[in-house]
């Protein structure tokens, strides 16, 4: 089982980086955050998911009085070895932009308790998911900026009815296990191989509601999911349990392609038997 910690890099705060100092604090910091989130626990691994703005690598700063960008800091401040594993980390396959996946409104104020505007900024993004997923996404900051354990977003224009969205802030001293206890009870997500009973869909990739969509389609009384971006179905073989679970998987025109384990590691090939299901007809 897989677990992603979602870390959204604050760009507003990381571009209040003043002096060289500063600015290498914040990126050791963001480089032990990274480590601390690599564990494989009781068979469980914590995964490191990095999210960063679409204009985080041109954000100016002004360090030590002078103008520059973000990656031109990295590049000129930085020494080797940092510097690689920075870029590690940055440039990580896993490493993402949430603007391509954007789920807060532009036409919505959100700011600071401080009364800073973060409309159209991390905080924003991050506020929303807070409400609306179960990624419990984690913003990185410049914590000689902002400090605390979580900041506040206030969401909405002052003449509607405002909410208060608790943002949880970067912790570099971080217990991955205390995390995981905090945020999930792993139990309801952990599939234990010896179990009679065929897996639910949380103690499965289908419960990364980012990606797959639940349809109203019925397969042997599991709901089958979607993956829009693959155009693809996907649904717990009811049938079968312990060591043998695993999710079918078709086409959007009813082929199949296949059988994943509960972690979507492809483990059976396509079943032309299996091709045209009742459900899709």
């Amino acid at each position: 089982m897989i677990y992603d910690v979602n870390i959204y890099i604050d760009e507003n705060s990381i571009g209040k980086t003043a002096t060289k100092h500063d600015f290498l604090e914040v990126i050791i910091n963001l480089l032990k955050l990274s480590s601390a989130f690599k564990a494989d626990i009781n068979g469980i691994s914590v995964q490191f998911v990095l999210w960063k703005c679409v204009d985080l690598e041109v954000k100016m700063l002004c360090i030590d009085e002078t103008d520059i960008s973000f990656l031109s800091a990295v590049n000129q401040i930085l020494g080797t070895d940092i510097k690689r594993h920075f870029k590690n980390v940055f440039y990580d396959k896993l490493s993402k932009v949430w603007n391509n996946e954007q789920v807060h409104c532009g036409d919505t104020l959100y700011e600071l308790t401080s009364g800073e505007c973060v409309t159209g900024g991390t905080f924003a993004e991050c506020a929303e998911l807070t409400i609306s997923s179960n990624k419990h996404p984690i913003a990185f900051v410049n914590n000689n900026v902002i400090h605390g354990a979580s900041a506040t977003v206030i969401k909405g224009w002052e003449e509607e009815i405002r909410q208060s969205i608790d943002v949880e802030l970067a912790d570099i001293e971080v217990e991955p296990r205390v995390w995981l206890a905090q945020k999930y009870n792993v139990d309801d997500y952990h599939y234990d191989p010896t179990s009679d009973s065929p897996p639910t869909d949380a103690q499965s990739y289908l419960r990364d509601s980012s990606k797959y969509i639940k349809t109203k389609f019925i397969n042997q009384g599991r709901i089958v999911y979607s993956y829009p971006l693959k155009r693809t179905f996907h649904v717990i073989d009811n049938l079968h349990h312990g060591q043998r679970a695993h999710i079918e998987v078709w086409d959007r025109f009813g082929k199949h392609l296949g059988e994943d384990d509960l972690d979507g590691n492809r483990v059976a090939d396509a079943d032309s038997s299996k091709n045209n299901p009742a459900w899709l007809r």
